[in-house]
């Protein structure tokens, strides 16, 4: 990472599997980058990125390499204007060892953290990871709901997972 708020917020913390803890970087000056490496070359198909702050918009990129040396974008979205509610999704094909998160922008100026940065592969995530959580129940953010016909209505769910972990859900 291109810097960390202390240990407790350090980069490990972003593909812990774990929800209730992010990198943080040591200032909200932006950008801020993150690298993983995957220890060889991997196929890989989609990206998802949760920031800590999930109301907030993110600008991002995320790039590739073999080497480390020489990039090359996935996706580019450093003109986003939405927030990922609660998470932002990316879907592609390439085969490289190292991955490259760079948050270019935070709609609030807040710190650019991020929860988890999860990178799947051809399987889509579905094989046996131990830090994969299943979802046990999900809760209206409301006491009673109702929808006319005609009407349009957003409200937020929270997901509770079996670890009692939570996550907003639109």
């Amino acid at each position: 990472a291109f810097s960390s708020f202390s240990g407790a917020w350090g980069s490990d913390k972003a593909v812990d599997g774990q929800w209730l803890t992010s990198w943080a970087p040591s200032s909200t000056l932006l950008p801020q980058w993150l690298v993983v490496d995957l220890g060889q070359l991997r196929n890989v198909q989609r990206f998802e990125t949760t920031y800590t702050n999930q109301q907030d918009v993110y600008g991002y990129k995320i790039d590739f390499s073999i080497d480390a040396l020489t990039w090359y974008t996935f996706t580019d979205r450093t003109a986003n204007m939405q927030r990922g509610e609660p998470r932002y999704i990316d879907d592609g094909n390439v085969t490289a060892r190292y991955f490259r998160l760079t948050t270019t922008s935070a709609a609030s100026g807040g710190y650019a953290s991020v929860a988890e940065f999860q990178i799947y592969g051809p399987d889509n995530g579905s094989s046996n990871n131990p830090n994969s959580q299943t979802l046990t129940n999900v809760q209206l953010d409301e006491d009673s709901y109702s929808v006319q016909p005609g009407e349009a209505r957003s409200t937020f769910l929270t997901g509770v997972y079996t670890n009692g972990q939570t996550m907003n859900i639109q």
